[in-house]
């Protein structure tokens, strides 16, 4: 499984050009990752993320949609996957961002390509320094606050089907 860690300043040139550091390129398997990544909206919208080929695929079945859904989820599900965009890197290591991914994301030229595990995250550059430097002066806070959070996602048992 890839693991994506570490970042970089890069900038987008006037075509959309973006090119992904050989730091991440290097990790990547065709035969394990695929070829291209999927493009899409972060969380917040002024961040795009970047899936290898395979993850996004992966993910993407975790979320496939059921006869019956709830509208939240299939509103979610629409727009996710109408936004996301597959790209192929180019013999330079470069992809081009969609211009409509450019605007709705209101990403400057400016960023800064970050690993977050499974997925690179492109982030505006002038933002980045100080998230950063608010997250190592609150690590403490921040990382209390992850536990909580990830200890909400996880399946808790259920005491009458599992108990002995």
């Amino acid at each position: 499984m890839l693991f994506l860690t570490g970042s970089a300043d890069h900038n987008i040139d006037e075509k959309n050009r973006l090119a992904i550091p050989s730091k991440f390129r290097s990790r990547l398997e065709p035969e394990r990752d695929g070829k291209g990544f999927y493009l899409t909206i972060g969380q917040p919208k002024s961040c795009l993320r970047l899936y290898t080929e395979r993850e996004f695929e992966r993910q993407a079945a975790e979320r496939r949609p059921h006869l019956l859904q709830a509208q939240a989820s299939t509103m979610f599900n629409r727009n996710f996957f109408a936004l996301a965009e597959y790209v192929e890197p180019d013999s330079q290591g470069r992809i081009v961002v969609p211009e409509r991914l450019v605007r709705i994301s209101e990403l400057p030229r400016e960023v800064v390509i970050a690993g977050a595990g499974a997925f690179l995250e492109i982030r505006p550059r002038d933002g980045f320094e100080p998230e950063i430097k608010d997250f190592v002066e609150h690590y403490d806070e921040h990382y209390e606050r992850a536990l909580k959070a990830e200890s909400g996602t996880r399946r808790q048992p259920d005491p009458e089907t599992e108990s002995g």
